[in-house]
């Protein structure tokens, strides 16, 4: 069973894992060059859960794609950040427009009214997401600076967001995945 459902901060060492497993062109593309394992390792060390949401994208209860957010860590932070990294056997099948389309409104009803994304020249497949998202680009010295506006949160931005994690509640109970055990996920 497939499910899409934000990470608690127990959970850092499934993101770790998801990361870990990427092949070495898609860390390329997700960290905007090589890194090994170490540098991974602190990447998922130095984070941050106040300023950070990440949404997973789970197969079989195995993490295998995620959008990143990071705000600036202001109270009501106007300003986000974006990553994503999927699978390469999972790319092509729309889960990356599936966790845009999450995180953006997670986003948005967090206040934030811009999100940025930077990508190297090319990772095309980051460019046509953004792009499908309303995306303004810029492209400097080999990298794709990409800005999205987003409007206000209203009532069916947070009722969407409220069903969303409703549904990955009932999918992790039939599916086995732990949704908040409260314990530490290895």
């Amino acid at each position: 069973m497939n499910a899409f459902r934000k990470l608690f901060p127990n959970e850092m060492s499934r993101y770790r894992a998801h990361l870990l497993r990427l092949e070495s062109v898609d860390r390329h593309l997700r960290f905007g060059g090589s890194v090994s394992d170490a540098v991974i390792e602190q990447h998922c060390l130095r984070m941050d859960w106040h300023d950070t949401i990440v949404i997973g994208y789970f197969v079989d209860g195995e993490l295998r794609g995620a959008a990143e957010l990071r705000t600036a860590g202001d109270l009501f932070p106007s300003r986000g950040e974006l990553a994503f990294s999927v699978e390469r056997v999972y790319q092509g099948r729309g889960v990356g427009s599936a966790l845009m389309g999450r995180v953006l409104n997670i986003a948005r009803n967090r206040g934030i009214r811009q999100v940025n994304l930077v990508c190297l020249l090319e990772n095309r497949a980051m460019q046509n997401l953004a792009v499908k998202f309303s995306g303004a680009r810029v492209v400097d010295a080999g990298e794709v600076g990409v800005s999205i506006r987003l409007d206000r949160a209203d009532q069916i931005s947070l009722m969407t967001e409220a069903l969303e994690e409703s549904a990955a509640l009932v999918a992790s109970m039939f599916s086995g995945l732990p949704f908040c055990s409260g314990k530490t996920v290895h």
